[in-house]
């Protein structure tokens, strides 16, 4: 047995709901469905529950910067950087692992997309070997109705 919803986002099935418990009925309906398959949406609220079920990672960011002083002659002379000062750093930050605005990039089939459909397939509970996480980007071929690679 399979229990398949669809919606265009989540912005709709709060409307649906309505009232003060609108959001406590979305995400406890959504909650209960392990299997998410995410195409292009546009809707911000859509894109950021989706990066959210999918998570944060640890990721390090490098930073780098370079300065000379207001009119030192030594920083227009190739080899001569006396005057300058330079300096590099990293950092780490919980950052999603699909950022909100990649939802916003996926291919949505028809001709101009060769008929490829981009989805970004969540699953709680599998790690997939591909990625080793619980999600996976997957393209779906319109005509021939199967996932390619």
């Amino acid at each position: 047995m399979a229990t398949v919803y669809l919606t265009q986002n989540i912005s709709n099935l709060l409307a649906g709901f309505g009232g003060d418990n609108a959001r406590a009925l979305t995400d406890s309906l959504l909650g209960n469905l392990t299997t998410k398959i995410c195409h292009l949406n546009s809707d911000p609220v859509t894109n950021e529950w989706a990066a959210s079920i999918i998570g944060r990672s640890r990721q390090f960011f490098m930073n780098m910067s370079s300065s000379f002083q207001p009119g030192a002659l030594s920083a227009l002379l190739p080899g001569y950087y006396q005057d300058s000062q330079s300096s590099s750093g990293m950092s780490e930050q919980m950052e999603f692992e699909v950022q909100p605005r990649r939802f916003t990039t996926l291919r949505s089939g028809g001709p101009e997309n060769r008929f490829l459909v981009d989805a970004i397939f969540y699953q709680g509970g599998r790690v997939f070997e591909e990625t080793g996480k619980t999600w996976l980007p997957v393209t779906f071929d319109q005509r021939e109705g199967q996932v390619v690679v």
